[in-house]
């Protein structure tokens, strides 16, 4: 019997270009797309795990490139992603469905501590009833130990939950601790889904 049902956030509940993002940042630094986009590559991964702030993020890109961040390098991250962001209602009123019907609804996320804040300043955070932030826990996906800590703190057995995310690489350690999974697609088929899985 299904109890809980975990979402991804980026690409599930909410959308954004990260291109347009990537594109600020060249624009704003003046130096080639591979350039940056390799550089944030590498260290993107720690950010997203908490393990160092935003300053010291663009300290680590200016020492790996030679490039000095902008003055205002704390509007990088999210002047773009503000401009583009956007919620899938279908979603978030599948959301708020599946929570009247008392199943434990949860997110797993990558992310960065400018979009977090975002997030909860949107209300997003608040839809769900436990969020389990990469930046937050200092875990990422597709690491293994991240779906277990999601497992301890909705405190539910994976045979229970069912996760959604529309990146597939990162269906594959929730599949294996047997966990239900679903490749988000969109809301249309998320909804025949359930509807196989008997949850709404």
């Amino acid at each position: 019997m299904i109890k809980a049902i975990i979402f991804d956030l980026g690409g599930v509940v909410v959308f954004n270009n990260y291109g347009y993002i990537l594109q600020d940042i060249v624009y704003r630094t003046g130096e080639s797309k591979k350039k940056v986009s390799d550089n944030i590559d590498l260290i993107l991964p720690d950010f997203q795990k908490g393990l160092m702030s935003e300053k010291e993020f663009w300290n680590k890109f200016a020492a790996n490139t030679g490039i000095t961040p902008p003055k205002n390098y704390q509007d990088l991250w999210i002047s773009e992603y503000a401009k583009g962001y956007k919620e899938d209602p279908k979603i978030i009123n599948i959301i708020r469905d599946l929570k009247e019907k008392k199943y434990m609804v949860a997110a797993l996320s990558n992310t960065i501590a400018p979009h977090t804040k975002y997030l909860e300043k949107k209300g997003i955070i608040g839809l769900f009833d436990k969020a389990i932030l990469s930046n937050e826990v200092h875990m990422r996906k597709p690491d293994r130990e991240i779906y277990e800590l999601t497992l301890r703190r909705i405190s539910e057995r994976a045979e229970e939950c069912v996760y959604i995310d529309d990146v597939a690489e990162f269906l594959e350690s929730p599949k294996s601790l047997g966990m239900q999974t679903i490749h988000y697609i969109g809301s249309k088929s998320l909804v025949n889904k359930f509807s196989e899985l008997e949850i709404l």
